[in-house]
């Protein structure tokens, strides 16, 4: 009986290490995805900037602009973040409904 206890925990501490690596490279991709949105972000803001100072001065609409640029690339962010911690939490939950479930049959 012991052996199966032994086993069956043994068993859990790999799942549990395995989780936890796939947990890393989900936040490292997230992270990897926000910084990409960062330098996009950055990239229409400097075109934006170079397109508003070519005629010498910025109008009113051209400031509309590259406030629109700057509030969608806050928003593509954040919900990047929240699809990435929604993301996580529903897999994490999965797992465990699963390691549930098996480490019940090992014993």
């Amino acid at each position: 009986m012991k052996s199966y206890i032994a086993e069956a925990l043994n068993g859990v501490q790999y799942v549990f290490a395995a989780l936890q690596q796939n947990e890393t490279l989900q936040y490292i991709e997230l992270g990897l995805s926000i910084l990409t949105s960062i330098i996009l972000i950055a990239f229409r803001i400097w075109r934006w900037v170079k397109e508003a100072k070519a005629d010498g001065k910025i109008t009113k609409e051209e400031i509309e602009e590259g406030a629109k640029i700057i509030v969608d690339g806050a928003q593509e962010i954040a919900g990047k973040t929240k699809e990435g911690i929604k993301g996580s939490q529903t897999e994490d939950e999965d797992k465990r409904e699963e390691i549930e479930k098996d480490s019940g049959k090992g014993i």
